[in-house]
Formats: C-alpha cells, structure tokens, sequence
C-alpha cells in the first residue's frame, strides 16, 4: 500500500523509518534506500531525496499499522522507536535475543511477485505506474514522484507500460502544453497533432510516410517517357 500510495522505489520503501513520516502534515521523506547487500545508503540519485504528500488513506493504514507494529514488537521485549523500520523483519542475534531489521530486498522481492500475480500486474514496476492510468493525475504530479524534471523524459518513460501508454492524460497533457507540430515524440514518427488524432481514433492508425531521397523516388517512380510515333 505505501508504494501503490507513493510510488517509490522497493529499497526507498525498505528503507523508510517513522522518523520519515509525518502524520500531521500528510507527508514522507524519502531520502535513503536499503540495498540489496544489506546496507542503508543514499537514493538513487539526489533528485531522488525527496517529500511527497501521501493520501487520507496511507495516513490512516499508517496511524495503524504504528500502532500495531509496536503491538508486537511490545511481544518480544523490544521497544518501537523512531529509527524502526516500517518494513521490518524479527530476527535473531547469535545469543538469541530478538531484534528488529530492516526487511532483506531478496525476500521481499519474492512476496512482491506473489502479489503482483496475484493483483494483475505484469511485473513490480507496474505497481509504481498503477494508478496514472487514471484520468485524476496530472503531469506535474506524476513528474514530482518520479523526479524528472520535464513531462517529455516523463512520458517517454510511462509509454513503455501498455497500461499507462493508453493513458488519457498523457494524450490531454501533450494538447495543452506541447506546441502544435512539434515532433521529437522520442521513436515516434508522426507528429504530436497526428498522434494525438490517432489516440483518439483508435481504430485508425497515424503512420507518417517514410523521408526518402531524390535518387529514391526517381528510381522508384512509375513515370516512364511517352514512345515517340513512327512515320
């Protein structure tokens, strides 16, 4: 639920701590990950240190789960703090004393799977892409969680999920922001006033005709010179 919320990536998530949320404000912080070798460590990259608004919803289920997490680590004689993990795990050291970890990404990599079978999506990624689909999320937006600067990166980016590239918004945001005739639609040929005729009309198909050189049409013309008449 936290990342269908927010977006972040898996090791952002694993490496989320209470003392990154703020109840009162509605917000995270996200500005560390928990790596695949088991270490805590910056994000991806320092556009990825950021905070992020997160629903009445997530707020909720947080207010909860907090309460419920410190429920059962109250079970085995440990103490919630505000460097608790909120994915967190309950190992054992080597005398046997239990303690609390941050939850390891190859286990949690093998839930993820089973739930994304299980919910209808293709792969993890498309957990972080699920809810663009709808129609209430706007460029700005989707450009704030995914930390890019421009729609154009952006949008290249969700046109490799299906789901996402049928997207209206993309098509709605294109016509209100990109200039008419502009054509730098990454790998697309047509331009971004025949796509957007084209996503409209999706039985139709919007393909621009391929450049070809002087030399190519003359060879490839049909026009042959008139036979001269015989006297």
């Amino acid at each position: 639920m936290l990342m269908l919320d927010t977006d972040m990536r898996r090791a952002e998530a694993l490496g989320m701590t209470w003392s990154d949320v703020s109840v009162e404000n509605r917000s995270i912080l996200i500005e560390q990950q928990f790596a695949a070798d088991r270490s805590v460590r910056s994000p991806k990259s320092k556009k990825s240190v950021r905070r992020i608004s997160i629903s009445e919803t997530l707020t909720s289920y947080l207010e909860f789960w907090k309460k419920e997490q410190a429920r059962e680590m109250e079970a085995f004689g440990l103490e919630q703090v505000k460097g608790t993990p909120l994915v967190h795990s309950f190992e054992r050291t080597k005398d046997r004393h239990p303690q609390v970890n941050f939850m390891d990404l190859n286990g949690f990599s093998r839930w993820s799977r089973n739930f994304s079978v299980e919910n209808g999506f293709d792969k993890f990624e498309g957990v972080r892409t699920y809810h663009y689909v709808k129609e209430t999320v706007d460029g700005e937006t989707i450009s704030k969680r995914y930390e890019h600067k421009e729609w154009l990166e952006l949008r290249d980016y969700l046109r490799k999920h299906p789901k996402v590239r049928e997207a209206r918004h993309i098509s709605t945001y294109e016509s209100e922001h990109l200039p008419y005739g502009y054509s730098g639609l990454s790998s697309h040929t047509a331009t971004a006033a025949t796509a957007a005729t084209a996503r409209q009309l999706p039985n139709q198909r919007a393909v621009a005709a391929p450049r070809t050189s002087r030399r190519q049409r003359r060879e490839s013309s049909t026009w042959r010179p008139r036979p001269t008449s015989r006297t």
